[in-house]
């Protein structure tokens, strides 16, 4: 499971991938070139990343490489002169090494690449570099979307421990539920404070990108498809009004789950 995020904080992938972390709760650092060098002349003190001695935004690139399981390059395009010399660095260090260029694919598709390649590869720290700002205006907010999307999966995939028990009265794994709503009462109780919070937080467009991780959970624990008629019934009679897909039956559950959490978990500002 992903466990830290770090990166060399420049404007661009750089700050998109701390302040990914930052917004839910994942431990971010690196290392930078020191203050009033390149691109950290006003790097964020929000930011917990470490200064190098050195002058080549390389050297900075190297350390984050030794420090990290993988990294992750970003761009619209193909890689700038500086993006494929930290590639050729991951190369001679046999790290794996993923390039992401946006504009070939979708966002949503982009974040289940990264997800899938952070689990095959068993990344727990992850190094992630590209593009900066003054190169592409538009990379900061395509990177951020993207990588909180994959955070959002990441999450939904590694999160759900079954350590917890469920409470009295709750359907069992052994007693298939039958309902929509036994189905969501078996979930929250199997779900992290961070899982229940992230999915509370999220639009409501944004629920299908759960449909290949939560959702895959769903269709395989509660036999959906292949023995459980009761509750397949139930999420269809449930659908008619929202325009869910017959095949994608487990995102009537999806959705009824986002509405009660969103009744005890949703992060609001207080002025």
């Amino acid at each position: 499971m992903l466990k830290k995020i770090i990166s060399c904080a420049e404007s661009g992938v750089g700050q998109a991938a701390l302040d990914a972390a930052i917004k839910l709760e994942i431990p971010h650092g690196g290392w930078a070139l020191p203050t009033g060098k390149g691109e950290t002349r006003q790097l964020p003190k929000k930011y917990r990343v470490q200064q190098i001695e050195g002058s080549d935004r390389v050297d900075a690139a190297r350390q984050n490489l030794i420090d990290s399981d993988g990294t992750l390059l970003m761009s619209h395009g193909g890689l700038s002169r500086f993006s494929d010399r930290v590639r050729a660095i991951a190369m001679d260090f046999n790290q794996p090494c993923l390039h992401v260029d946006l504009n070939s694919t979708t966002a949503f598709s982009t974040a289940q690449t990264i997800n899938q390649w952070v689990r095959q590869q068993k990344i727990e720290i992850l190094h992630v570099a590209g593009a900066r700002t003054d190169q592409d205006p538009n990379i900061y907010q395509s990177t951020l979307d993207i990588l909180e999307a994959f955070f959002y999966l990441h999450l939904m995939d590694t999160g759900m421990p079954s350590t917890d028990s469920p409470d009295a009265g709750t359907p069992g794994i052994g007693s298939l539920p039958r309902s929509v709503e036994q189905a969501v009462a078996l979930l929250i109780p199997r779900m992290t404070l961070k899982d229940k919070t992230t999915l509370a937080n999220m639009t409501e467009g944004e629920l299908v990108s759960l449909d290949s991780s939560l959702g895959e959970y769903i269709r395989n624990t509660f036999e959906l498809w292949t023995g459980n008629p009761s509750l397949l019934e139930s999420c269809r009679r449930i659908s008619d009004g929202l325009r869910i897909e017959s095949e994608h039956q487990e995102m009537v559950i999806i959705r009824k789950l986002w509405e009660e959490l969103r009744e005890t978990h949703v992060l609001r500002i207080v002025k």
